[in-house]
């Protein structure tokens, strides 16, 4: 009769460990769904900072010798709209997968400068780079690989050596990049554009096209 108590008490200590580990893991799972509710209900407007490398080519000039290649330091600000799906993508394609589309737009103004050199003379190059971008990520879980692609305008002034002049010219290039959603409100990224810009004028000197390489760390914050 002892053993009988014992192996019932024990099943039944069992049944209520399952039932209560059952019973937790639900409130678990109602909970993460509450918060993805909560986060598909919120706006979707956001802020965000960033920092990197310009990865500037040698550039062709018309006097006959180059402006030397260099890696700039970068760093800027992001804002813009998260799509929460991609407008008219779910009437065009017929399948459950285009649900985890979304459409970010978004306006960039980053700041990148060093010290370059033409024809062994150097100068300072800063460069003011405004963009304005649309990307279409895949939602993985917390992790959303995104592509698109970025147009606007770079804005140089170059001094030292005799040189001092500034020029603006048009930039646009594709992007590709991943997000990481730490939570509802804060998500990280890593991101890379190929940049390319039109003719430049300085005087004495005038540039051929060149281009830009972006490589870009940062986060944001969802309002």
């Amino acid at each position: 009769m002892k053993q009988i108590k014992q192996t019932v008490a024990a099943v039944a200590a069992i049944v209520i460990s399952v039932t209560g580990l059952h019973a937790g893991t639900d409130m678990k799972d109602s909970k993460e769904v509450v918060q993805q509710s909560d986060c598909e209900k919120m706006g979707h407007f956001f802020l965000g900072v960033q920092g990197g490398a310009d990865f500037s080519n040698a550039i062709h000039t018309n006097v006959g010798a180059d402006i030397s290649s260099e890696t700039l330091a970068l760093g800027g600000l992001r804002g813009g709209y998260i799509w929460g799906t991609v407008p008219f993508a779910a009437s065009i394609i017929k399948s459950d997968w285009v649900n985890n589309l979304t459409l970010r737009t978004e306006l960039e103004a980053d700041w990148s400068g060093d010290h370059r050199s033409i024809g062994g003379i150097g100068f300072d190059d800063n460069n003011a780079i405004v963009l304005f971008d649309n990307t279409v990520g895949y939602k993985l879980g917390r992790f959303e690989p995104y592509a698109g692609g970025a147009v606007g305008f770079i804005n140089t002034w170059i001094h030292g050596g005799g040189l001092n002049d500034s020029d603006i010219s048009l930039a646009y290039g594709p992007i590709a990049g991943v997000r990481y959603h730490i939570n509802c409100h804060w998500q990280a990224f890593a991101e890379y554009k190929f940049l390319w810009s039109d003719d430049k004028s300085y005087s004495p000197i005038d540039t051929h096209s060149g281009h830009d390489q972006l490589a870009t760390a940062g986060v944001t914050y969802v309002f």
